[in-house]
């Protein structure tokens, strides 16, 4: 009877409580996305024209990501990072790619600068997926807050 009740009370308690769970297809396209976007940029000093068919593949990937991200429940930091990451206004991957359609090419140091800063955001998000705590929740808002 005791165990019942508990488990009854246990099992009320914790419907309230709302987190976000581990998605394999959002850790997949994470991890896709990132190792695609790192191969584009270390393009990013030749021609954009040369890559173009690929940057728009990655960034039609990353919308979707998006999208899919913000219909979740229980996701808004994961959401608010793939949108920071799709705003081509932003210091982010979309602007990364818009900046270099705008010059054509990118220098050296900036690219290697740009990349470093792309690849961590895309970690610290891969890393929040797996794990969900509140150390990496907060590495991402961050992020987010600095872009």
């Amino acid at each position: 009877m005791y165990v019942l009740l508990f488990c009854s009370i246990l099992i009320t308690s914790c419907g309230s409580i709302k987190i976000a769970i581990y998605d394999q297809y959002s850790y997949q396209q994470e991890v896709s996305l990132k190792i695609e976007t790192k191969a584009l940029l270390e393009h990013a000093t030749e021609e954009y024209a040369i890559y173009k068919d690929q940057i728009t593949h990655v960034l039609l990937e990353m919308e979707k990501m998006e999208e899919y991200e913000k219909n979740k429940p229980d996701n808004a930091i994961s959401y608010q990072m793939w949108h920071l990451m799709t705003d081509a206004d932003r210091n982010s991957v979309a602007g990364l790619f818009k900046r270099w359609k705008e010059k054509g090419q990118l220098p050296v140091v900036f690219t290697q600068e740009a990349s470093v800063q792309v690849m961590g955001a895309f970690d610290a998000l891969i890393k929040y997926e797996v794990s969900k705590d509140k150390e990496k929740e907060n590495i991402l808002l961050e992020i987010i807050k600095n872009y």
